[in-house]
């Protein structure tokens, strides 16, 4: 229906229904609702106010109607056809079956579903805007894969790993070619041949270390393990002043300059979002040393966007150093179900203005980024962070028509030479190295929940979670002191808090002496019984940690003292720690996996939970009342259990 056709108003009329009540029909119910689409495509933002269901299903609907798959008459004898046999599974994909992307590239364009085509564009650009609305202003280029945080690293670092092989070819064949053109003319084709096995046969060392600074989530470890490539891990210390478990930065330095595999590091892996005590890694100094070794820097920000401290230490670690690309997840950050992942990178460092709600002035160019006014009549472009040193340290400005930069033998400022086209960016690369066609179901999802939060009601809920951090940090605080135990410090963490549990053991930990050592770690164990008494009174979420046994004989890699040791023997988990409970994740062995460190923690068991984006008030103060309740009923069945093994021990 085409509200913008005046004959179609008329013949409504001649039905019996007034021509004015037809026109108000129109322009309230159908005109109203196109304007918005045609302002989404026009600015390619997040509209101010969230849209009602309706707008968004009719926009879904439109969209839907231009994929092949929906045309009239349409006669598909190809082999992929979007054809879809339940009419179930079409209403829940709105009529949209022709995925996302082509087997060159994942954001190319379809010529059979331009709708589908359009939707991954937006989605895109919503989302970017979206990732500068929670504070990473610096992000230029944008991708939503269908694909969740672990598997989205996995193709960042193979597009790094493949960006370094290529490279090593070329160098190879210049080398190649230099040698073939200083031999003698009588020895050509004999040497020529030679020189050309030599690649072959003496094959030159390409890179495949990850620097991983340890956090105890799997999908970290199996990103890099996946990709082909071979993590080194560094431990982390504690804090001298809090309970915080830190970015070993002397030892990332020595591995850096010392390692015997320090030529075959392609990059550094840190980590923003993590389970209490961990901090999130001192990614700003991370990006310094990255950008003075030239070593790709990827930040794994899960759930970073929620916290404003988080995005601003990543603004700041792409304005002094090296970041290559930022990987955050869907549904922790949009509140969406699990699937995708959002990939950024930045524009270089020192370059233009800062995108997003903090950008003054700027004009959309093709792509719907923000270019400073002076940078495009200057013709600058902004060199991404991953095309080298120089490149990071330096703006590449060639003027159009500036006499005095030109020598005598350049061309006359009548007929310039235009500007030099900028490297393409990971996320490019990374699209292009994607393999076939994807399933963009996360991307209907998120470009759903965008168009309906609106930049109001996302700002709303990232202020929401901000203001309940003292109820949950409160509460948390007067809930461990009752029961003997204490808050961890960890003023680094926002996100994630961490209670100990000492005060539940019968025997308190320290020089006291044990019967046995074994009773002693038994009894830890059954602290995870805590845990399962809050799943079964509806708590999910929370965490029992047990670390590595305090009368551990490992030397502890908690001392600062510590990253004095060698490099090559603190990257890698130490298997004889006398830990009863070993776990193994992607063939590396741990004790007290799940604490971020092999070595002994001084403050002992602990559990953690999150003030997460999406929790409501109601739910934080029924989760301090069920903890509550669940320490206090485990307190006594570990007072009834201790006074039957009493009595057990008197009849003996």
């Amino acid at each position: 229906m085409d509200p913008n056709d005046p004959s179609l108003a008329t013949l409504c009329a001649q039905l019996g229904v007034s021509n004015t009540y037809v026109t108000q029909g129109f322009e309230a119910g159908i005109r109203k609702r196109h304007a918005l689409y045609k302002q989404l495509v026009a600015h390619r933002r997040l509209p101010d106010q969230g849209w009602d269901d309706e707008t968004i299903e009719g926009v879904l609907h439109d969209l839907a109607m231009m994929d092949s798959n929906n045309f009239l008459g349409n006669v598909g004898v190809g082999e992929r056809e979007a054809r879809i046999f339940s009419s179930l599974v079409r209403r829940r994909h709105f009529g949209l079956g022709h995925g996302m992307g082509r087997s060159g590239d994942i954001n190319e364009p379809q010529p059979k579903a331009a709708g589908s085509s359009l939707l991954v564009r937006l989605t895109n650009l919503l989302a970017l805007d979206a990732v500068r609305l929670a504070g990473l202003t610096r992000m230029q280029d944008c991708v939503v894969l269908p694909l969740a945080t672990g598997m989205a690293m996995t193709m960042t670092l193979l597009t790094l790993r493949q960006d370094a092989e290529k490279k090593e070819e070329e160098e190879e064949e210049e080398e190649e070619e230099e040698e073939e053109e200083g031999k003698a003319a009588e020895k050509t084709s004999t040497l020529r041949s030679a020189s050309s096995l030599a690649p072959l046969l003496l094959p030159y060392p390409r890179p495949h270390y990850v620097i991983f600074p340890r956090i105890d989530q799997k999908s970290c470890l199996k990103a890099i393990v996946t990709a082909g490539l071979t993590p080194l891990l560094l431990p982390p210390i504690l804090s001298p002043t809090t309970d915080e478990l830190q970015t070993n930065l002397p030892l990332l330095l020595s591995l850096l300059q010392d390692h015997p595999a320090k030529t075959n590091i392609l990059a550094i892996l840190s980590t923003t979002s993590c389970f209490a005590p961990r901090a999130p890694d001192n990614i700003v100094e991370i990006a310094r040393l990255a950008s003075e070794f030239n070593i790709s820097h990827i930040i794994n920000n899960a759930y970073g966007l929620q916290c404003s401290k988080t995005t601003h230490q990543i603004n700041e670690a792409c304005r002094v150093g090296r970041v290559d690309a930022v990987v955050q997840s869907t549904d922790k950050n949009f509140l969406v179900p699990v699937g995708g992942s959002v990939v950024v990178s930045p524009r270089g460092r020192g370059v233009g203005r800062e995108g997003g709600a903090g950008e003054r002035e700027g004009k959309a160019d093709a792509g719907g980024e923000k270019v400073g006014k002076k940078e495009k009549e200057a013709g600058a472009w902004t060199t991404p962070p991953n095309a080298g040193m120089s490149a990071i340290r330096t703006t590449t400005t060639t003027p159009y028509n500036n006499s005095s930069s030109h020598s005598t033998s350049s061309p006359s400022p009548t007929s310039p030479n235009p500007p030099s086209i900028p490297p393409s960016s990971l996320v490019t690369r990374l699209c292009r190295m994607y393999p076939g066609r994807a399933n963009a179901t996360p991307l209907h999802d998120l470009f759903i929940t965008l168009l309906s939060l609106g930049r109001s009601g996302y700002l709303s809920l990232l202020q929401e979670r901000k203001s309940l951090l003292p109820l949950m940090r409160g509460g948390l605080r007067a809930i461990a002191e009752k029961h003997g135990g204490r808050l961890l410090s960890t003023p680094g963490n926002t996100i994630s808090f961490a209670v100990t549990l000492n005060g539940l053991l019968c025997s308190k930990k320290g020089d006291e002496a044990r019967n046995d050592e074994d009773d002693a770690e038994d009894e830890e164990d059954e602290l995870s019984l805590l845990g399962a008494m809050l799943f079964t009174r509806g708590v999910s979420g929370t965490r029992v940690v047990i670390p590595a046994p305090a009368y551990s004989s490992l030397h502890s890699s908690l001392s600062p003292s510590a990253t004095r040791s060698s490099s090559s023997s603190s990257t890698t988990p130490n298997s004889s720690t006398p830990h009863r409970k070993m776990k193994t994740v992607a063939g590396l062995s741990f004790a007290g996996y799940g604490s971020h460190s092999d070595a002994r923690y001084p403050p002992g068991p602990y559990l953690t939970a999150a003030c997460a984006l999406g929790v409501r008030k109601e739910e934080v103060e029924e989760f301090l009342k069920k903890l509550d309740r669940a320490m206090t009923d485990f307190m006594k069945m570990r007072a009834k259990k201790g006074r039957r093994k009493k009595e057990e021990r008197a009849t003996r």
